[in-house]
């Protein structure tokens, strides 16, 4: 279970390259692009850690991440996204989300800080 990480991104090309990614570093991946999708594999598959990325407007991710912590608040959940403000990280914040990893930076490589974020996570789990 610690291994298998629940990865939402609604973006086709993003989700098969993130997914690929992480199933390198020995994570099974269970990936989804559709909300349905998403809440059907928190209730009903054991992961790990659910990385969420979507490029849906801030208030519907942030509905989004409230209706996922409702039903498994005990899932680490990491924002893996190019798309944020300081509204989407102040609720971040209030849900509880373990990591915010922006896809974009500057002065970090963003998949290298996943990797850590996910070890880290799921040595502890």
């Amino acid at each position: 279970m610690r291994n298998k990480i629940l990865l939402f991104e609604n973006e086709q090309n993003s989700v098969e390259s993130i997914a690929t990614q992480i199933y390198s570093w020995g994570y099974q991946v269970i990936r989804t692009q559709t909300v349905d999708a998403l809440l059907n594999n928190i209730s009903n598959e054991e992961v790990g850690v659910i990385v969420f990325d979507s490029t849906m407007p801030d208030n519907e991710r942030i509905e989004l991440l409230t209706r996922i912590k409702a039903r498994r608040s005990d899932i680490p959940t990491i924002i893996f996204s190019a798309c944020f403000d300081q509204k989407i990280m102040r609720e971040a914040g209030r849900l509880k989300i373990v990591a915010f990893i922006p896809r974009t930076s500057t002065f970090s490589n963003p998949e290298s800080t996943l990797r850590m974020t996910l070890d880290s996570i799921c040595k502890q789990n």
